[in-house]
């Protein structure tokens, strides 16, 4: 992975993103990981797919962890000493409710 890095980093962006324009500020991180991840060489490889997954993964982890704890919060208020033999399905499917709809 350390080849295929310092290999990526030897590229034009306008190699890797086609319709790139010269304004940097405006390049977006997920298009520009999926673009490396989609580049193909002359046998059909993928040679940058590892660090571009890696990136792609770590650009999905959360800034904070706000929306992990609300979520655990209203599970503690889903699943309460009475209801706490509630199965895992339908303690699931309530959850799902609750947060999408914001109930």
């Amino acid at each position: 992975m350390a080849n295929q890095w310092l290999e990526l980093g030897t590229l034009p962006l306008s190699e890797i993103i086609p319709d790139f324009t010269e304004d940097i500020q405006a390049l977006d991180s997920v298009k520009f990981w999926a673009s490396v991840s989609n580049m193909r060489n002359a046998g059909g490889d993928r040679p940058f797919l590892k660090p571009a997954d890696f990136a792609l993964k770590a650009l999905t982890i959360p800034i904070s962890n706000a929306v992990i704890e609300r979520v655990f919060s209203v599970l503690a208020s889903i699943k309460t000493k009475p209801r706490n033999r509630i199965q895992l399905d339908t303690l699931e499917a309530l959850l799902r409710i609750r947060v999408h709809l914001k109930v």
